[in-house]
């Protein structure tokens, strides 16, 4: 959807029918039944096929290795995650776990893999299980990635596990010079946990932030997170670690350019199938820009959110939805 056709539906700027619509959508990202229920259901998904392949990149390795190829071709760094989170059962974990170092054997011939970047979420590889079983799955996957120079991004998750994620991160950190953590600007706790994680010199990916906090742990989106946004990179722009700038936010990545904060990041990253236009531009204009795509059949939690960061993103779908023809990889990168 263009911007003028943004306008046009007056959801250009966020106001309390869209944060309404956004929690609303986050809401229903975090019920347990209907995650099952969209999980087991093959009618659900061949409903939501169209609208679910602008952000999912595949249900396969195989699937996501070609659509890397072609975005790798046309200049991107890739970055990949496999869907799945807060995975309580052991099973699965290891599938989670196996899945990972599978993607990485299957990719490492192919010419994306010299910027290769792959991320997971602690509780997909066994956090709500035990930090222990966390922390050695953590490893075997960075430990296996350093043998073909690839590099790991630990996601941030929701609030309730940051002490967990940051101390699972810490731990491994210093002996895994290719582990990264991902770090989210509108918690209030933000810019106490970079002042500590910049010492240990690892990548530190900023984001807004997608889950609904509260909000005495948390901004809500708006200029308030934008200003704080910037704070925190402008203090990753003149600190000790390397950092990346990951948001889709066209007026947020000009602010940051006009600081020349942009020019000290490592990259500008987003998920796949976010504002594109955006990342095109960026990328001519000599921005190293890395397109991170989710791959897998998990994929109800990940496109509830896409949705919810941008409203006219469910106009987007149902759109989709109508004219399933209209939406073709890669086409606006």
């Amino acid at each position: 959807m263009t911007n003028a056709e943004i306008q046009t539906f007056g959801l250009a700027n966020a106001g309390p029918i869209d944060q309404q619509v956004a929690k609303g959508l986050r809401k229903l990202a975090a019920h347990p039944v209907l995650r099952e229920k969209f999980s087991q259901d093959d009618t659900i998904r061949q409903l939501f096929a169209a609208p679910v392949a602008r952000y999912i990149i595949g249900k396969t390795i195989d699937d996501a290795c070609q659509n890397f190829d072609a975005l790798s071709e046309k200049g991107y760094r890739i970055g990949v995650e496999y869907v799945g989170e807060e995975i309580t059962d052991e099973k699965q974990v290891e599938a989670v776990v196996t899945e990972n170092l599978n993607f990485l054997k299957s990719a490492s011939e192919r010419p994306f893999a010299k910027t290769l970047q792959i991320g997971f979420d602690l509780s997909s590889v066994g956090l709500l299980i035990s930090r222990e079983l966390a922390l050695k799955n953590t490893r075997k996957i960075a430990e296996f990635a350093a043998g073909q120079r690839c590099s790991i991004l630990i996601s941030m998750e929701r609030s309730t596990h940051t002490d967990q994620i940051i101390d699972v991160f810490s731990e491994l950190a210093p002996d895994n010079e290719n582990l990264g953590l991902t770090v989210q600007a509108y918690l209030n706790r933000s810019r106490a946990d970079l002042k500590k994680l910049t010492k240990l010199g690892r990548k530190i990916r900023l984001v807004k932030g997608v889950y609904d906090e509260h909000k005495s742990l948390a901004l809500a989106r708006g200029s308030e997170l934008d200003e704080r946004y910037v704070e925190l990179a402008s203090d990753l722009a003149s600190g000790p670690a390397p950092f990346c700038i990951a948001t889709h936010d066209e007026m947020l990545v000009r602010s940051l350019k006009d600081k020349g904060v942009l020019a000290k990041a490592q990259e500008l990253e987003a998920l796949h199938g976010c504002n594109p236009d955006l990342f095109r531009n960026m990328k001519s204009v000599g921005v190293p820009c890395r397109i991170t795509g989710v791959y897998g059949d998990e994929w109800f939690l990940h496109f509830l959110h896409r949705l919810a960061e941008h409203t006219p993103n469910v106009l987007q779908a149902l759109a989709d939805y109508y004219k399933p023809d209209q939406v073709v990889f890669g086409e606006r990168y």
